[in-house]
């Protein structure tokens, strides 16, 4: 039974993922400065994420996490209901964080080329990752519609492909805003760790490539035990967006930690 170790990655994530997201705002509250929308949502994202759990740990009194031939038939149509519930919120929570983090770029970007590349980027990610979000509904289910939905091959191959291209781009936009910073007047050890900060959306292009290998899992029949990593990983994807995009804001916070600490030190 997969379901309690789903749970207890999936609310970890929730926590941590609040943690930061709340240092964030505090940083910004501390800063007197308003949110703006690439904040809001973040928040957004975050509560989406909290829903995606909340349905999936429901979903677990259906039999979410045995193998498919220990769950009664009769609770697959409610399976299938719930877990498409948790898709969206899944989907949905990753699209608008990477979209959070682009237009966080596009506040610091000088050039329209990169200005319009970012723009791209958030309008065919978002096409993309919709597209899952509407295929979801359609796709074949034991003892449902045969005739009228998406086979299981097919809604895996659009998903993994979605997935994939979602991936690409987070790598693309960790690394889009090297030159500028590399151009700043800082000193070589200030300019690589505010580019670090800026690209730890690497972190959640490596989970969602994890989650594109856990979608093929879906073809091989048994949904409900091996659905169990794509909820872990479609979350995961969530949660490290989200503090992927917090964490450069935090920077400063810990700048101050260090000079609070280093001044107290020397006192």
């Amino acid at each position: 039974d997969l379901g309690p170790i789903t749970d207890i990655i999936t609310w970890t994530l929730v926590g941590l993922s609040g943690m930061v997201l709340g240092l964030r705002l505090w940083c910004k509250w501390r800063k007197h400065r308003g949110l703006w929308l690439d904040d809001h949502l973040l928040i957004v994202s975050w509560f989406l994420l909290v829903a995606s759990g909340a349905v999936g740990t429901y979903n677990r009194s259906f039999g979410f996490g045995r193998h498919i031939h220990f769950v009664n038939p009769a609770n697959f149509a409610a399976l299938d209901l719930h877990g498409n519930l948790a898709t969206v919120f899944s989907v949905l929570g990753t699209v608008w964080s990477k979209t959070s983090f682009a237009i966080t770029l596009l506040r610091l970007m000088q050039t329209w080329p990169k200005k319009v590349g970012i723009w791209f980027i958030i309008i065919t990610t978002n096409l993309a990752l919709y597209t899952t979000v509407i295929t979801t509904w359609f796709k074949c289910v034991p003892g449902g519609r045969e005739q009228q939905c998406i086979s299981s091959m097919d809604f895996v191959a659009y998903a993994t492909f979605a997935g994939a291209y979602s991936a690409a781009m987070d790598f693309v936009l960790a690394f889009i805003p090297w030159p500028l910073i590399w151009s700043l007047q800082l000193k070589k050890k200030e300019k690589l760790g505010v580019a670090v900060a800026m690209s730890l959306g690497v972190i959640a292009g490596a989970t969602a490539t994890m989650k594109c290998l856990a979608i093929q899992t879906i073809a091989q029949g048994d949904f409900t035990y091996y659905g169990a990593s794509l909820v872990i990983w479609g979350n995961a994807e969530v949660a490290t967006t989200i503090m992927a995009a917090s964490i450069p804001v935090l920077r400063v916070l810990f700048i101050q930690i260090k000079t609070s600490a280093e001044r107290y030190y020397y006192d």
